[in-house]
């Protein structure tokens, strides 16, 4: 018998994994063969939240190598992110980059398992939602003697978002067991987000991070650059006039 799926798993994925009749008429793998599976949503019943997107980040400006010079002994990239804050790393960080300060740089992008943020990206998401986010401030050196005031950032509001049983789901079959890759597009919310929500991880599937399409048109707006809103029925990018 498979070991139980883990107590803090959704009750509606567990119910898609150990009762939906497509998932029972799976084969059982060849030992040393597992094999994927894919899912189809089903069509939603009732009204269908469409106030958010997939934040994904996107730009091209060029990163020279980099050091993080006061990197603490003993740490981690485990040790923050995901959901889990960054305020444990204690003393603010301090990146050097080797080479002068380049013309651009997104306000947004990722470094190891965190956000790096511009102050005006981290202002813009504090006047809408606060509680969203938790950041420290860190020092971004470049060695033309420039350097940028950055905030690493880490999205730490969690919420049990994705109703399965309407989201086309990657499942994976590998013994006794059947679990969940992640998600294709259409991909369903459930209902009873709070409207003073705007940004946010989803609880189980920790890498997939939803912002509002008011905040996303706001961040456009102030000129913020680095990411897009994508549509989560059809995973296009939302056209709302980014700054690449």
């Amino acid at each position: 018998m498979a070991a139980p799926y883990p107590a803090h798993m959704p009750a509606d994925l567990r119910d898609l994994l150990e009762n939906d009749p497509r998932v029972a008429s799976f084969d059982a793998p060849p030992a040393g063969h597992p094999y994927r599976k894919v899912l189809e949503a089903q069509a939603p019943t009732g009204p269908v939240d469409e106030r958010f997107a997939q934040l994904r980040l996107f730009h091209e400006d060029p990163f020279e190598d980099r050091k993080w010079i006061n990197r603490p002994a003993g740490f981690s990239s485990l040790d923050v992110g995901r959901g889990e804050g960054v305020a444990r790393m204690g003393e603010n960080p301090v990146i050097e980059e080797y080479g002068p300060r380049p013309a651009l740089r997104a306000d947004i992008f990722h470094e190891g398992s965190w956000m790096v943020v511009s102050q005006a990206f981290e202002e813009i998401v504090r006047g809408f939602d606060a509680a969203s986010i938790e950041s420290i401030p860190a020092e971004w050196r470049f060695q033309d003697g420039h350097h940028d005031g950055v905030r690493f950032l880490d999205v730490t509001r969690k919420v049990d978002a994705f109703d399965y049983r309407h989201s086309e789901v990657r499942l994976y079959i590998e013994h006794d067991r059947i679990g969940i890759r992640g998600l294709n597009f259409p991909r369903t919310l459930k209902p009873g987000i709070p409207a003073d929500v705007h940004l946010f991880r989803d609880s189980w599937l920790r890498s997939e991070i939803l912002i509002s399409l008011e905040l996303s048109r706001a961040l456009v707006n102030a000129g913020m650059r680095g990411f897009e809103a994508v549509d989560l029925k059809t995973g296009r990018t939302i056209p709302l006039g980014y700054r690449h």
